[in-house]
């Protein structure tokens, strides 16, 4: 992956901790939402997002947009994680 969007070893490691990174920051906040807006809602919405930039990380012509679009599936995975965990 590294050589084929001519990315360094210090701008491969952000692809990971990109993602890791928004997941880690934003929960608590989505976490909340979820309490004020409702699960399902949020739970759906962080499916569109996953699954939309899933699909454009895969698809990705550089480094920097691979990068951007991990963080936005990052936020995409916060929206599940915090949305599945409602009673």
């Amino acid at each position: 992956m590294g050589p084929h969007l001519h990315l360094t070893y210090s701008q491969a490691l952000w692809v990971p901790a990109a993602y890791v990174l928004v997941i880690t920051v934003s929960s608590s906040a989505i976490g909340r939402l979820a309490d004020m807006h409702g699960p399902l809602r949020l739970y759906t919405l962080g499916v569109i997002v996953f699954g939309l930039f899933s699909v454009a990380a895969a698809f990705s012509p550089g480094g920097l947009f691979l990068v951007a679009a991990r963080g936005f599936q990052g936020l995409g995975g916060a929206l599940l994680l915090t949305a599945s965990q409602q009673p």
